[in-house]
């Protein structure tokens, strides 16, 4: 019944994903990593919560295409739908030649195909699709964005590692966090970097520290904090980078203070981090708004994460 619930108010909320989402939730949700046991949403508790077997802070479920199993990343802070090359040569999926989309990801931008039609299997289901932007270098086998989280409410449990969605017109809650839409239908939510206000991407895809624009680290000095000899490599969805860490007095969010606040800044000029026009793969047009940097797991692991992005409502709560 609940499954059945789901996946009505995926149809309703967005008809053209429904080649996708209601099957994604309505024919058992697998929650895992390659290799391991998927965890269907069956095996949730009374309360619908799935355990979430990956340990790298990511949001990951299992599917399979031609019989060849993926691992899907389920990323808030993504635009688009995408498979690896390297998987869809794995698995058949062909491209189309025809298609071609500009993409920018946070460490550089390159031109890609589209898929062409492939079937994939979700839990018994077998769900048509069309169109996933194919992506050489990308670390998951495919990855689901922001219209997966925008059709319902997401609720995550970082520190009991677990999660559940639930159709939003039955979910009441109140925003803690101020939260609004940035460029290229970008998740926003408002925090608070050593007394500085700063608009920070919802990310759920970005398992690492938090990444603060090198634009945003000038603008408010804060490479007096440098951690010296300190430095990270970081991926993006196009590229990789290396990148420096800061040791910042605060950071905010909404009613949540931390001391000795780290992040990390880009080492050299970023265009996927640091650009501030438009892309062509915005779905909404929606007003422009920077951002200050993408939020990162060492900060969301502390927190149960209430998001129901379709509208606009974020909170944010500390397990008792």
């Amino acid at each position: 019944m609940v499954n059945a619930i789901l996946a009505l108010a995926l149809v309703r909320k967005f008809p053209g994903f429904v080649f996708l989402l209601p099957a994604v939730l309505s024919a058992a949700i697998a929650v895992g990593v390659p290799g391991g046991p998927a965890r269907a949403a069956d095996s949730a508790d009374p309360q619908g919560w799935i355990p979430l077997a990956s340990d790298r802070g990511e949001l990951t479920i299992e599917i399979t295409v031609n019989g060849e199993p993926a691992e899907v990343l389920l990323d808030s802070g993504a635009q688009l739908n995408a498979v690896s090359t390297r998987y869809a040569e794995r698995a058949g999926i062909e491209a189309d030649v025809h298609r071609r989309v500009r993409v920018t990801g946070i460490f550089g931008e390159r031109e890609v195909y589209r898929s062409q039609t492939f079937k994939m299997d979700v839990g018994g289901a077998v769900v048509p699709m069309t169109g996933m932007t194919m992506m050489p270098d990308m670390r998951h086998d495919m990855i689901f964005g922001q219209a997966f989280f925008e059709a319902l409410t997401v609720q995550i449990d970082y520190p009991g590692n677990r999660i559940r969605f639930l159709p939003s017109r039955l979910v009441e809650f109140e925003p803690n966090v101020d939260f609004r839409w940035g460029r290229k239908d970008q998740p926003l939510i408002k925090a608070s970097i050593n007394g500085r206000k700063a608009w920070m991407l919802l990310d759920t895809g970005n398992s690492g520290f938090s990444i603060l624009t090198r634009d945003t680290v000038r603008r408010y000095d804060f490479d007096e904090f440098r951690i010296e000899e300190a430095r990270v490599s970081g991926r993006g969805i196009n590229t990789a980078g290396d990148m420096n860490l800061v040791l910042l007095d605060s950071l905010e969010l909404g009613p949540f203070q931390f001391t000795d606040f780290v992040a990390a800044y880009a080492s050299q000029p970023n265009e996927g981090l640091d650009k501030r026009r438009a892309r062509q793969l915005s779905r909404i047009k929606r007003a422009a708004t920077r951002h200050e940097g993408i939020l990162g797991y060492e900060v969301m692991r502390n927190f149960v994460l209430t998001m129901d992005l379709g509208n606009r409502r974020v909170h944010l709560a500390i397990p008792e």
